[in-house]
């Protein structure tokens, strides 16, 4: 199955530039991508303006070409407005002033190429669809930006928004400095500057973009690649890769290509195409010709690279043991294919990973790797049993029963339990650490059925002088809880005496001056049965108690009672041993064994005795992976017990069932819980090795397809005998299976193994084809190393007069080509090709005729028929039956009709009857020389002909052109008068068409401060207007003088007010704190607080004025009691003077106190005595408005209960 790979491409103007690696397109706006290097820069729609803009830099010291499509659009009277090419310094996305603007109006420092399709009469527009050349964003054509143009934009038509696509072509050539533009095939507009130091003042980066808009009218308008110089990747590739047997389509389409023709045509689906797909079996060069619509051809060339499939190959991972890191197989390969692997990497099981080869690489098919993982291996030990404390430990094994060597950690401790670890050598490979707990217990006690705690009845060696007061612990092993109680002694010796008889042996401990508690601690690892019990008794007539606790030592080596044995409340009674005793189950943890003994108390004979379960879990041989299950017994066997591990099933009545397939290689860990109802019981675990033995092989090495291969060996390295399958295959890559034969002695436990045999392909070289040559030509040694790298010799000898096929015998002791095969080559040697002098570049029309001899003496035959209207291209055909010609081939030649030139000119704006008339340049926009005729009239329209000056250089097929030059007649703009304002009244823009229909504008700008005389100035297009004058009175402002009055109850909640004008003239309105304007100049019920009123003439020119004033109030009475309420006396309303000084007076003008506005006010005292209820007066100083000082004065009661 073919692989095909998609390529797009744009042709390319290839230019002295440097060569930008991408076209880097960033539209803004309106604009939207449409794909294939096209954009919509407007829609269909008003006031819409986009932009497409390129960060790609140009430097106008090179030459450079953009050659690109316009559509404007299929809408003409209505439509508008066009499309700029801009370049600008920046390379940032920009849109100017849309409508007449065209999206480029306020570009600064820019060189723009319009395409305007509406003519606006304010900025010189001439009434065709035209083209010109601006700068700085300008967009006014009788201005000193208007570089070139306008010209009609078509020579055929005046209108270009007609929906088909147009062919625009930008050309600059750095040595001339001419800058020309070309629409539709034809050169229409030139501009010659320096244009890299005017324009952009020798900045050797510029960019470019196009944009557009439109106004109240609309058009959909689109711009379309054919190519830019300066950017590479828009042609077809210059290389391109594929493997053998793929096909690639490589497209060469430009908006402006007419016809397309690859050579060579071998691999080719369609050579007359623009994207025909390519399948060559070797590297070829293919050169597409293109033919725009301007008949220019244009050669560009493709080199496709054909590579040969190869088989990945990869070093092959050696086994590790389960778990083991295991590192991502190499995504490259030794032969440089790269791509992926699957499965996941798994280091706990054998796996055969899968190679997949990237898409593009060239390779045959998959590769594949085994991994083997082998199992760990568990060390298996006999379990020691439990000593006790002191008890011979012998050394453990450095064998185990598996045979794993190694050794043990920490050293043998005899004195307490102990985790040991077992480490296997080196050399024991996957082979794995195990433990061993070894149980250290306490001594025997006497006449107990368990095991029991170190002295637990204080038995010491008979003596004497053991003393009293004994003050501190440890004591015959016990540990005291505190300090040491006041006195502690050991009765019952021979000579010391004591108070009672022991109740057992012949000692007891007696305390006396406190009471004591003492414990012993001890670790179990299981769940452990215990039985304590003790005696008590008390001495010199004292009553007593006694007790003993379990206590559970937590992780923190904080305790918690867990069980105790019965209170003794002992009364005082002598001679009276009372026992106290106990029982519990213990969960595997560290517990104390502690008795508590009070004041004046004895204790004797304590015991506490502890029972171990007694599991087993029995001992079982080792098993083949392949083995049939097993039953596993433990001891006790009863509902009580469990069973759990890999492959272990409990049967839930102390047995289970093991089945060993699936853990060859392991020793798997069964564990045997068993625990009684009440919770006494143990767990202990068996290790049960299942055997699995693997054939191991010497890896057959690679071969080449078809080589022999030999048997493979029925017995593998290690002994292990057995058949392969399937059959041997030399020509393909194989995974071949080992089957051992079971019934031998010693493989039982063998298993399949697999072995696979990789198989090349043959290797091919691959040459770069030898072109044809002519007959005598001289031929160039074939090389000896191949495109693929493959050494070797040709034959038969090179021979330059006869089409041969030579062979190549490659070099096969040679490193990497023990699999390469011969190849071949065909040289062909053609016959002589007729030459020709390549006739000129004639005018449409001209008279053309083609020798039918060719410049070597091959006579023949041209077609198609001669036709001087349009380039052509021409085949001759060599008549074969002339002597010498039979090797004769066919030649073409293409003549290029050039398109007649139409000389264009800027449009002469029309003029008024008598102005001068300028005379008209005898070279035109695009360069054509020549003269005018009939002389120039500035008194009436007149048609005006241009005739080229047909001898000289590029003006051959030149033809005349004409010019209409209108000539108008005066008017003279009319106006309303305006009334007069006052100062600063709103003024109205004066209109911009007067009143008999003349447009334009006036100047200065409007001015509502001064009387002004403005002056109308005619548009551009309104031809022959004359300017005109308005004057417009200003009237001076009077100021308004304000004065207030509050009128009624100046110190009061509601007051009024009242506004005076001292030097009013006419009539006037008021308003207060940006209220409604009213008649009156009185307002009433205002409470305290800031206010402002305004003022102003409604009859005359006067200002607006503003007065602002405070309005305050006091309370009539306050009543200082001190219940939170009315306890100080304050002026209202002097929140924002806080300086205002009040002052508090008797009636008999005594000063009683001064405050400011800001602070608490009066509380009713004078020199720390309390005012009686009586009137008080008061003066306040503050400013009722910004300027006028004001002082109040006004009584007020205190008033006490």
């Amino acid at each position: 199955m073919k692989t095909k790979i998609i390529i797009f491409s744009l042709l390319l103007c290839i230019c002295n530039f440097q060569i930008s690696a991408q076209l880097n397109d960033t539209t803004i706006g309106d604009a939207l991508n449409l794909g294939g290097n096209c954009f919509l820069i407007t829609p269909e729609g008003q006031y819409k303006a986009g932009g497409v803009w390129y960060d790609n830099p140009i430097d106008f010291s090179n030459d450079f070409t953009i050659y690109y499509q316009n559509n404007f659009g299929d809408i003409d009277a209505t439509g508008a407005d066009g499309m700029a090419l801009v370049f600008k310094t920046t390379p940032d996305p920009v849109i100017g002033r849309t409508a007449n603007g065209l999206g480029y109006l306020g570009i600064n420092n820019s060189l723009i190429v319009e395409f305007d399709t509406f003519a606006n009469g304010d900025v010189g527009d001439p009434y065709y669809d035209h083209l010109a050349i601006m700068k700085n964003g300008n967009v006014t054509h009788n201005s000193a930006d208007n570089l070139a143009g306008p010209v009609q934009a078509s020579s055929l038509s005046a209108n270009i928004e007609d929906g088909i696509f147009h062919d625009v072509k930008v050309q600059w050539d750095a040595t001339t400095q001419v800058f020309s533009v070309f629409f539709d095939c034809e050169l229409r507009l030139t501009l010659t500057e320096d244009i890299k130091n005017t324009i952009f003042g020798g900045d050797s980066s510029v960019f470019f973009g196009f944009v557009g808009s439109t106004g109240w009218y609309v058009n959909r308008q689109v711009v379309c690649f054919n190519s830019i110089s300066f950017v590479e990747n828009l042609v077809v590739p210059e290389n391109e890769n594929i493997c053998l047997g793929q096909e690639i389509n490589i497209d060469a389409t430009i908006p402006s290509g007419n016809s397309y023709s690859w050579s060579p045509t071998i691999g080719v689906s369609d050579a007359e195409i623009a994207n025909p797909d390519f399948s060559p079996t070797e590297t070829t060069d293919y050169t597409v010709t293109i033919t725009d619509n301007c008949g220019e051809l244009t050669d560009y060339t493709v080199t496709i690279t054909v590579s040969s499939l190869s088989t990945p190959t990869f070093a092959q991972i050696g086994a590790i043991c389960v778990g083991d890191n295991l590192p991502d197989l190499p995504t490259t390969s030794t032969n440089g294919i790269s791509g992926t692997w699957s499965p996941a990497m798994n280091n706990i099981a054998t796996t055969t990973y899968a190679f997949t080869p990237d898409a593009g690489e060239c390779s045959t098919d998959l590769a594949e790797m085994t991994v083997i993982v082998n199992t760990s291996i568990t060390p298996t030990f006999t379990q020691v049993a439990a000593i006790f404390n002191g008890e011979t430990l012998a050394a453990l094994p450095t064998t185990s029963n598996n045979n794993i060597t190694g050794t043990w950690s920490p050293a043998i401790n005899n004195t307490e339990t102990t985790t040991y670890t077992f480490t296997p050598d080196a050399s024991q490979t996957c082979a794995i650490n195990q433990t061993m707990m070894i149980t250290v217990t306490q001594s025997a006690c006497e006449g107990s059925s368990g095991n029991q705690l170190v002295n637990p009845s204080f038995e010491v060696p008979e003596q004497t002088n053991i003393g009293n007061n004994i003050q501190s612990w440890p004591l015959n092993g016990w540990n005291g809880v505190g300090s040491a109680p006041n006195v502690v002694k050991v009765n019952g010796v021979a000579g010391q005496g004591g108070p009672i008889s022991a109740q057992d042996g012949v000692q007891y401990l007696d305390i006396s001056g406190g009471s004591a508690d003492f414990y012993q601690e001890f670790d179990f690892q299981c769940n452990t049965q215990v039985f304590f019990s003790g005696y008590f008794s008390v001495r010199d007539g004292q009553s007593s108690t006694g007790r003993i606790d379990i206590l559970r030592v937590n992780s923190d080596n904080t305790t918690d009672v867990v069980a105790s044995s019965n209170q003794l409340d002992m009364p005082s009674t002598a001679n009276i041993w009372y026992l106290a005793s106990g029982d519990v189950v213990l969960p595997k943890g560290t517990y104390r064994f502690q008795i508590s003994m009070g004041n004046h108390s004895n204790v004797d004979s304590t015991c506490f005795s502890f029972d171990y379960p007694n599991i087993d879990t029995g001992s079982y041989d080792p098993l083949c992976e392949s083995s049939s299950s097993i039953t596993l017994t433990g001891t006790p066997t009863d509902s009580f017990g469990t069973w759990t591990g890999s492959g272990v099933v409990d049967n839930g009545d102390g047995t289970a069932s093991f089945n060993p397939s699936g853990l060859g290689g392991t020793a798997v860990t069964a564990t045997y819980s068993h625990f009684n109802a009440s919770g006494f019981g143990c767990s202990q675990s068996t290790n049960i090795t299942v055997n699995l033995n693997t054939p191991t092989f010497t890896q057959v090495a690679a071969i080449c397809n078809g080589e022999v291969l030999a048997v493979l060996p029925t017995t593998s390295t290690n002994g292990v005998t057995g058949t392969w399958s399937p059959a041997l295959d030399n020509t393909a890559t194989t995974i071949y299976t080992f089957v051992p034969d079971t019934t031998q002695p010693g493989q039982a436990c063998a298993v399949n193994e697999t072995m696979t045999i990789t198989v090349n392909p043959l290797i091919t070289p691959t040459f770069t084809q030898v072109d044809p040559i002519c007959n005598g030509e001289a031929l160039t040694v074939l090389p000896t190393t191949s495109n693929n790298g493959v050494t070797g010799t040709w034959s038969p000898a090179l021979d330059n007069t006869a089409t041969t096929i030579y062979t190549f015998a490659p070099d096969t002791t040679q490193p990497g080509q023990t699999c390469a095969v011969n190849e071949t080559m065909t040289i062909k040697v053609n016959p002589i090709t007729p030459t020709f002098t390549q006739v000129d570049p004639i005018c449409n029309g001209d008279v053309l005729a083609l020798p039918t001899t060719s410049n070597n003496g091959v006579t023949g035959t041209w077609s198609p028929a001669l036709d001087n209207t349009a380039t052509t291209i021409y085949t001759f055909a060599p008549d074969t039956t002339q002597p010498g010609q039979a090797c004769a081939v066919n030649q073409t030649m293409t003549i290029t009709v050039n398109p007649l030139i139409t000389p264009t000119f800027t449009q002469v704006y029309p003029i008024c009857n008598g102005e001068a008339l300028a005379v008209l340049t005898t070279t035109s926009d695009n360069g054509i020389t020549g003269t005018w005729s009939p002389a120039l009239d500035n008194t009436a329209t007149t048609i005006y002909t241009f005739v080229p000056d047909a001898t000289q250089p590029g003006q051959a097929c030149a033809v005349n052109q004409t010019m209409t030059i209108t000539v108008n007649q005066t008017v003279i703009p009319i106006f309303d008068s305006v009334a007069a304002i006052c100062e600063g009244e709103s003024l109205t823009n004066l209109p911009t068409t007067s009143a008999n229909g003349v447009s334009g504008t006036w100047s200065p700008a409007m001015n509502n401060m001064a009387t002004t005389n403005y002056t109308f100035t005619p548009d551009a297009s309104e031809i022959c207007a004359e300017t005109a004058t308005l004057e417009i009175a200003v009237n001076e402002i009077i100021n308004i003088n304000l004065d207030l009055r509050i009128v009624v109850n100046k110190l009061d909640h509601n007051q009024s007010v009242a506004v005076y004008i001292t030097n009013a003239v006419g009539f006037y309105e008021y308003k207060l704190d940006g209220g409604l304007w009213q008649d009156s100049n009185l307002f009433e019920n205002l409470i305290v607080g800031k206010y402002s009123i305004a003022v102003r003439g409604t009859s005359d020119c006067s200002n607006e004025s503003t007065i602002l004033f405070l309005l305050i109030d006091y309370p009539r009475f306050f009543t200082p009691n001190g219940d939170g309420i009315n306890d100080t006396w304050n002026v209202e309303g002097l929140e924002s003077q806080p300086e205002a000084v009040i002052t508090i007076f008797d009636r008999f003008g005594k000063i009683l106190s001064v405050f400011r506005a800001d602070e608490l006010g009066w509380n009713g005292i004078w020199n720390g005595k309390s005012m009686p209820s009586n009137s008080y007066w008061f003066k306040v100083s503050y400013f009722e408005n910004e300027d006028r000082p004001k002082t109040l004065r006004s009584n007020f009661s205190l008033l006490r209960e």
